[in-house]
């Protein structure tokens, strides 16, 4: 018999706006016998955001570790967690897209800050240049659309009223391309 984990039977406050808490509870639950919280109404898109209209100040790890204090300043427990992630190109190899993910773990109480991270070549990270969804099925196949959501912005970036994000709906990536075109044409 193994004897019952430090942190069962005690919350931890998950810093996410996207849902991570749905990926992380089942874990806790099982490993050190915890179970997870999301602060309401915390927008982590405020310390960064993936498509780069938010910029990321710091490093993803002191990122992911604010983002886990954050967590807990909001809320009256001890532990917090937090992730970051980004795609693009490996950092020892970089003609290969990787995949970077960090969790933090925070423990006010015991002064303990544990940060993991992993990089994975087999990512669904692609991206391609278009005037129309037509021609396009090889790139929604890579980039596993629908069960992804796609981005659709003007190549040069820098248009917000022409970010779409999180585009999971079959017909939106023709509506997105053809705005963004449409204005870039102007």
């Amino acid at each position: 018999m193994t004897a019952p984990s430090k942190y069962c039977g005690q919350t931890v406050a998950v810093a996410t706006k996207h849902g991570k808490e749905r990926l992380l509870g089942r874990t806790f639950r099982l490993a050190p016998g915890a179970t997870i919280s999301t602060p309401p109404g915390i927008d982590t898109d405020t310390l960064s955001t993936f498509t780069g209209e938010v910029e990321r100040i710091g490093t993803p790890r002191e990122v992911a570790i604010r983002k886990a204090r954050w967590g807990l300043s909001i809320t009256a427990e001890a532990l917090g967690l937090a992730s970051e992630g980004s795609f693009g190109p490996h950092p020892q190899i970089p003609w290969v897209a990787a995949d970077h993910e960090l969790l933090a773990f925070v423990d006010e109480e015991r002064g303990i800050e544990v940060v993991e991270s992993v990089f994975r070549e087999r990512t669904n990270y692609t991206h391609c240049k278009a005037r129309q969804v037509n021609g396009l099925n090889e790139f929604l196949c890579q980039a596993q659309f629908p069960s992804h959501a796609l981005i659709v912005r003007p190549n040069d970036g820098t248009k917000p009223e022409l970010l779409f994000k999180e585009i999971l709906d079959q017909k939106a990536p023709t509506n997105a391309i053809a705005q963004c075109s449409q204005q870039c044409r102007r």
